[in-house]
């Protein structure tokens, strides 16, 4: 047993789902909300970064005026998929919903996966470029999803539009043992770790 979370003979666990009010945004605010709490102790910074990123942009549009698409709010759901999450629950005691406190699975079903590439050995701010090494068994192509995080840079994420090797030249891929660099606008540090990220088998 582990507290709360603890298996059982049919596979079931006391864990329900991660409680989502992406789409009560509106009647938040209504209600004179000015502040919302998003749980971030104990998880990743990516975690946080993604979190916090979609509830603001979702906010800032609702402020402005816009009333979301259905669209809009899939692009949203989406977004907070991607990161750790075990499920969503988009109801809520609030508004006199009941969940089942059983739930399948406590495991992580974000829909992408990130693997650890290496790390940044330098950035070159006039330029805007990351220098990297790739040191496990993956290779990072153009193209790609990347994550960079480290204690200061927090987390940054960002796709691979242009690849260089180690000579400078064009190239669409770097393999473990080697270096290469890439087009990065923020400012990222040596030792930052470099993760790629890919889709899922949740």
């Amino acid at each position: 047993e582990t507290g709360w979370e603890f298996q059982l003979e049919n596979q079931y666990i006391m864990s329900p789902k991660d409680i989502c009010t992406l789409r009560q945004l509106p009647e938040l605010l209504q209600a004179g909300a000015s502040i919302l709490k998003i749980e971030g102790r104990g998880r990743s910074a990516d975690y946080v970064a993604k979190i916090t990123a979609t509830y603001r942009q979702a906010l800032d549009s609702i402020i402005n005026g816009h009333i979301p698409t259905t669209e809009q709010y899939a692009a949203w759901m989406q977004d907070l998929s991607s990161v750790f999450n075990r499920g969503f629950w988009e109801g809520g005691y609030y508004l006199g919903e009941q969940l089942d406190p059983w739930g399948k699975s406590s495991r992580n079903q974000a829909t992408k996966t990130k693997i650890q590439l290496g790390n940044i050995t330098n950035y070159y701010a006039k330029i805007h470029v990351a220098e990297f090494k790739i040191t496990a068994g993956d290779a990072l192509r153009k193209e790609d999803e990347i994550l960079i995080t480290g204690s200061t840079t927090g987390a940054i994420f960002d796709t691979v539009t242009e690849l260089r090797d180690t000579n400078g030249n064009p190239t669409q891929s770097v393999q473990q043992g080697e270096t290469g660099a890439f087009p990065c606008q923020q400012k990222v540090r040596p030792g930052d770790k470099l993760f790629v990220l890919r889709k899922s088998n949740c």
